[in-house]
């Protein structure tokens, strides 16, 4: 939340679910987890950046109005949630392949009813990513204009 300059308005909350969601129950805004998906995902990537992508992914859900609207997974939300973890991450310094390093370990290749294929998820991750980037390359560019020119 930090690298989005936003404070939380949610709670992170060891849960009995299968991997990580977000939820809204009794009014409060949760991100729940499961903390042996957690170390498996830790343990088979070696990487920090890739339990942070899931992290962000879900955040993505409560931001976007996933969970209020009360969404059901579908593709399209997926994507959404994606991309903005993508940038997220790039947001805080992770190389492209580090922010897409979960969607190899976690993702189908084929399309189902509620998640769109791994080839799909890379590329709005990609897209995310490439935003983030070119923010901060738009923002060294203000920062090193001399100062007649503002």
């Amino acid at each position: 939340m930090e690298a989005m300059g936003l404070e939380s308005n949610f709670k992170i909350k060891v849960a009995e679910v299968p991997n990580v969601e977000a939820a809204i129950k009794h009014h409060e805004r949760y991100i729940l987890y499961n903390p042996e998906f957690v170390n498996k995902v830790n343990e088979v990537t070696k990487d920090k950046w890739a339990s942070i992508f899931i992290l962000a992914h879900e955040i993505g859900h409560h931001l976007a109005g996933h969970t209020e609207a009360g969404l059901k997974s579908c593709p399209a939300i997926e994507l959404e949630a994606d991309q903005f973890a993508g940038f997220v991450l790039g947001k805080m310094g992770a190389t492209l392949q580090q922010s897409e390093l979960a969607m190899y370990y976690i993702s189908n290749i084929v399309s189902s009813k509620t998640h769109p294929g791994r080839y799909s998820r890379l590329a709005a991750i990609e897209k995310g990513w490439n935003k983030a980037k070119m923010q901060k390359e738009s923002a060294s560019v203000f920062v090193s204009l001399p100062n007649d020119t503002l």
